[in-house]
This record gives structure tokens, C-alpha cells and sequence, in this order.
């Protein structure tokens, strides 16, 4: 996993909408089959994906569909179970601080529920 995350960090960076918008969707994915991937207490993955979760801090002033696709990713991650990820503070702030500023009310819906997971 370490492996992807450089050129997930290059896709999220330097990619047009449609490819970031597709890395999200991705993303998503990945993280929902995780659970049914690991165990119980497996703690292997919690580095890794401490570094997939800096990626889902990136702000990028992007269409609603890009913005919907990383609410979406951001809240996979956190419905995870907590043996497998790690919640950086830095993720916290950044979605209270998109939240406060989001215009889209389905992806302020998606914010909320994940604030809610901070809690």
C-alpha cells in the first residue's frame, strides 16, 4: 500500500477533475473492502493508512462532483474500524473548516456525518 500512495499524491495533485474525481471514487471503494479484508485488532495497515488519510486533507476548490467524491472518501475512512486506521488531527480541522464553507447541501450533508464520526 505504501507503494501507491506516491502516485495517488501525484493523481490528487496534478490530475484533471475527471481524474481526481475517479481517485476519489477509487479510494472510496478501497476503503469500504478494507474491513472485509482485515481482521479483528489487525493494526498492519494503521501506518499506511495514516498516510492515505494526509491525501484526504488536500482542499481543492473543484465542481461538486470532485468535492462530493472526497466527502465520500473522508467518511469511508473514518467508519473504519479504529485498529485499522488512525485519525490525524489535521483531517479533523480540515473537514470542520471545508464544512463551514461548503455550499453544496448534499455534500454538507456528507461533512456533518463525518464530523458526527468525530465526536
Amino acid at each position: 500500500m505504501q507503494q501507491v500512495i506516491g502516485p495517488l499524491d501525484q493523481a490528487l495533485t496534478h490530475g484533471g477533475r475527471q481524474v481526481v474525481s475517479t481517485v476519489y471514487e477509487e479510494l472510496k471503494a478501497f476503503i469500504e473492502r478494507v474491513d472485509q479484508w482485515t481482521g479483528p485488532g489487525e493494526q498492519v495497515l494503521a501506518a499506511p493508512m495514516a498516510d492515505l488519510a494526509q491525501l484526504l486533507t488536500r482542499e481543492r476548490n473543484d465542481v461538486e462532483t470532485v468535492r462530493k467524491g472526497r466527502a465520500d472518501a473522508i467518511l469511508a475512512f473514518l467508519k473504519l474500524r479504529p485498529a485499522v486506521r488512525t485519525v490525524p488531527d489535521a483531517l479533523g480541522e480540515s473537514v470542520r473548516v471545508w464544512r463551514a464553507g461548503e455550499r453544496s447541501v448534499v455534500v454538507q450533508r456528507i461533512l456533518d456525518e463525518a464530523l458526527g464520526l468525530f465526536a
